[in-house]
């Protein structure tokens, strides 16, 4: 691993051992996390004792192979599994920070919670391990090359690039949001861009649980400074909208080619987050349509509440759509992942044969390796999800006697995949209601999972006009809408109709209403057990003219006459 001398982003020098630029406050304290923004370290050279150790720890199951990356909580090294034939990168805490107190479980923390996460563009964790004093999780070796360093080579991102990777970060961010997660490190240097033209969220390595206690840092500021809200300069109490913000900074990028704050050092690009406002993108992007540009912009808002409510709203405003295979767009960014040094230098490598360890006959492994698949089992076995969500499936094949049998090639297939789709690694996506096999294959047997697509629960009601003032005898039809958690509307749902005080007003299973006698009315609507209200005010009709029956007479002095007086509207 070269040591960082050089700032990649503005070319200062950098003092050895320091975290950030202090020229532009880039993070130049290694890439944590990140198995893909750093050299690799050839194992031809000599290895050192994290690596020995790593080796001797993981002995017949995995081969170490490189150094990936450097940090200062732990590295990061590439690695091949032999049992499933696949390289893997393998995450080692530093071993001096095992006694310092609660990062061990810090660092398990991290893997849970990414573990935890079953997303297209949040990268799987594979397995969590300790052997003696090595502690260490394995993750997918992402093949590729991070949002960073693309910016640095093309610049400024196509708007359709830019929205495409945007939407898949964002829906990944908002999947995590929905399941108390904040990821509080957003950066390109986070965001992969695999040799399939994919976006990858990495490192959630400070990632924040919501119900999680204990292990918090009050009034510490964890991030990188560049991409940091203002709360989070502030080390406030940080939440979705955080990563709204640092997502916003990333897109703004993305756009101009340049972070929207800077400074002299960290601290001067955390004032700037505090006051500064953003130079308008257009001014950099003059091409970048208007409504694009407003949303990105309102991510950037220096209050949580004035940015947009959800990563899914953020999403939707920017207006991202997925990508075909064949897109253009997408082939782009697989030429663009696949010409990265990465790739190349992972390439010159052969897949390594592990030393056995000892007591392990070699013979006996290799009579069970030939051994015919008898069965297939997915776990679990039936399962419901929300429609948009994701569900990851396991697939387990089997020999004749029921011993699992690991590195054996799965076939994930789907009976509908206008109800459900399924990856090639078993992540299943909801996509409309019904109910749908999904089936793991392998050499001829197969194992099946049943999946129910829930429609979405309705989250709210509201009822337009939510008050209105109506005559005696007049007439109004209000509308009920149902909406999701998120405020989006969801059509088709049934509304039951009542109003608490009838005398006054009465309601209509279609929502008309019918003012009966002066007075307050609260007419609501429900519809799966959530209710919205309105108000309607029910007033006398006034008086326009009075008429006088009969209308002129004669009498004569000391008789009397009787007039009749009618009030009208």
């Amino acid at each position: 691993m070269t040591t960082v001398s050089q700032c990649n982003r503005c070319g200062e020098s950098v003092t050895p051992g320091a975290h950030f630029c202090s020229r532009c406050g880039f993070d130049v304290s290694g890439v944590q996390g990140n198995v893909a923004t750093a050299q690799m370290t050839s194992v031809r050279g000599p290895a050192d004792g994290g690596m020995g150790a790593l080796r001797q720890a993981t002995l017949g199951e995995y081969e170490i192979m490189a150094e990936l990356g450097r940090g200062g909580m732990a590295t990061v090294y590439l690695a091949h599994e032999i049992s499933l034939d696949r390289k893997v990168a393998i995450k080692v805490m530093a071993p001096g920070l095992m006694h310092g107190e609660g990062m061990a479980e810090r660092f398990r923390r991290e893997a849970r919670t990414a573990a935890s996460l079953s997303h297209p563009h949040i990268i799987p964790i594979y397995a969590v391990k300790e052997a003696g004093p090595i502690l260490f999780f394995v993750m997918k070796f992402i093949s590729g090359r991070p949002l960073d360093d693309l910016i640095r080579e093309i610049g400024p991102l196509p708007v359709p690039m830019a929205q495409a990777i945007f939407t898949q970060v964002g829906n990944s961010l908002g999947y995590a949001h929905r399941r108390g997660i904040v990821h509080r490190d957003i950066k390109p240097a986070n965001i992969m861009i695999d040799d399939e033209g994919w976006a990858v969220v990495t490192d959630f390595g400070i990632a924040k649980v919501a119900e999680t206690q204990g292990l918090t840092m009050t009034g510490v500021a964890v991030g990188t400074p560049s991409y940091m809200s203002p709360e989070q300069c502030a080390a406030k109490e940080v939440t979705g909208h955080s990563d709204q913000y640092s997502l916003g900074v990333v897109a703004y990028e993305m756009l101009t080619g340049k972070q929207p704050f800077s400074g002299d050092s960290a601290m001067a690009i955390m004032w700037a987050h505090f006051n500064d406002p953003p130079r308008p993108i257009q001014q950099d992007r003059p091409e970048c349509p208007a409504d694009l540009a407003q949303a990105v912009e309102r991510m950037l808002a220096k209050q949580p509440a004035e940015r947009w409510p959800t990563m899914d709203d953020a999403v939707a405003a920017v207006g991202g759509k997925p990508l075909a295979h064949d897109d253009p767009i997408r082939l782009r960014m697989v030429e663009l992942a696949r010409t990265s040094r990465h790739r190349q230098l992972l390439e010159s490598f052969k897949t390594p044969t592990s030393p056995v360890p000892p007591g392990r006959p070699t013979a006996r492994a290799a009579t069970v390796a030939m051994e015919p698949v008898a069965s297939v089992t997915v776990s679990p076995r039936s399962g419901s999800v929300v429609a948009g969500d994701t569900v990851q499936l396991a697939a387990t094949a089997k020999d004749a006697k029921g011993t699992a049998m690991p590195g054996r090639v799965i076939t994930w297939g789907t009976g509908d995949p206008a109800i459900a789709t399924v990856s090639t690694t078993g992540v299943v996506t909801a996509v409309a209601v019904g109910s749908v096999a999904v089936t793991a294959t392998c050499e001829g047997h197969a194992g099946t999972a049943q999946i129910t697509v829930q429609p979405v629960p309705v989250g709210a009601v509201t009822i337009a006009p939510a008050s209105a003032s109506l005559e005696v005898g007049e007439a109004l039809t209000l509308v009920a809408t149902a909406r999701d958690d998120h405020g989006q509307p969801l059509a088709d749902r049934a509304v039951r109709w009542a109003s608490e005080t009838p005398a006054v007003a009465k309601v209509s299973a279609t929502g008309a209403v019918e003012a009966v006698a002066p007075g307050q009315a609260r007419i609501t609507a429900t519809s799966e057990g959530k209710t919205g209200q309105a108000a309607v005010t029910v007033v006398e009709v006034p008086v326009a003219a009075i008429s006088l029956t009969p209308p002129t007479a004669a009498v004569v002095i000391g008789e009397t006459v009787s007039l009749r007086a009618v009030c009208r509207d």
